[in-house]
């Protein structure tokens, strides 16, 4: 897990309504799109989802010309959600690159559909 204090330990609910929690306290998670982006991220926790992957998925056959620079962009402002205490230029721990484009590393008992038992109202 993080080197660097990420200010509490993190919570993903994808079972009922998508939302993260930091020590039980709901976090703002940005517009759709990048809602969007973070709700595949924690589906494919662990796993690295190529960029070219995560651009069909957002925009689907339809993207913008400057759909590379959008995803860059919602992945910085959810690094600066997800570990607010990481120094800049520190690298990510939470969410990383790595080629061919991004992981989540979670462990499992921070997503409630990885936890048995877990539900809308799963472990806090």
């Amino acid at each position: 897990m993080p080197e660097h204090s990420v200010q509490g330990r993190l919570y993903f609910a994808v079972l009922g309504a998508f939302h993260v929690d930091r020590d039980g306290q709901a976090i703002p998670l940005g517009p759709r799109l990048q809602r969007t982006l973070l709700a595949i991220l924690v589906v494919e926790a662990g796993h690295v989802v190529p960029a070219d992957r995560l651009v069909d998925l957002l925009w689907r056959d339809e993207p913008p010309g400057a759909a590379t620079a959008s995803l860059q962009a919602y992945i910085s402002q959810l690094r600066r959600v997800l570990e607010p205490g990481r120094p800049a230029r520190a690298p990510a721990q939470v969410l990383v690159t790595q080629d061919p484009g991004y992981v989540l590393r979670v462990e499992d008992d921070q997503v409630d559909a990885a936890v048995p038992g877990a539900g809308p109202a799963g472990p806090r």
